[in-house]
């Protein structure tokens, strides 16, 4: 029988043994702990580590498609259109239909969008510098590394926030 641990269970420390190694339990925490902190550092700008992610696309692949960039994130094709739309919308990205297709609309970021990233990518510096902080470079390296073969494995998923 199981101890009363007071009113609604307050102050009770619950065993997480059998959780300890369940991968998805653990990359939760892990995601929990890296979201926290994306939304510390980024709490005043307007942006998601999706759309975050999506204008480092654009910028190291400029003339790439919605779908690639979409397919690249693991993004479904309506989110990612939306998400694109919200970015064109800031002048952040351009949109050109292409020579090669005109059902294909090719993406680059604006002026205003390099800008905007650069920012961006200050502020995820310090992003960074804190959970190596929190882990240490070895172990966050490793981590990177266990998790990369992830990337783009799973099926596109739509978003509820971009």
């Amino acid at each position: 029988m199981a101890q009363d641990a007071g009113a609604a269970g307050q102050g009770e420390e619950l065993g997480l043994a059998r959780l300890q190694t369940t991968i998805g339990f653990l990359l939760l925490g892990g995601w929990r702990f890296a979201n926290s902190c994306f939304n510390q550092h980024f709490k005043h700008i307007d942006i998601t580590p999706a759309s975050y992610g999506v204008l480092l696309l654009i910028e190291e692949n400029p003339g790439c498609s919605i779908g690639s960039v979409g397919r690249a994130m693991s993004i479904a094709p309506n989110s990612i259109a939306r998400l694109v739309e919200g970015l064109v919308a800031r002048d952040l990205v351009s949109k050109r239909v292409s020579e090669a297709d005109a059902r294909t609309r090719l993406l680059e970021l604006t002026v205003e969008g390099r800008k905007f990233l650069d920012l961006l990518e200050q502020r995820h510096a310090e992003y960074e510098s804190e959970i190596v902080e929190v882990f240490g470079k070895d172990r966050h390296d490793a981590l990177c590394a266990l998790l990369r073969p992830f990337v783009g494995a799973g099926p596109a998923e739509e978003l509820d926030r971009f």
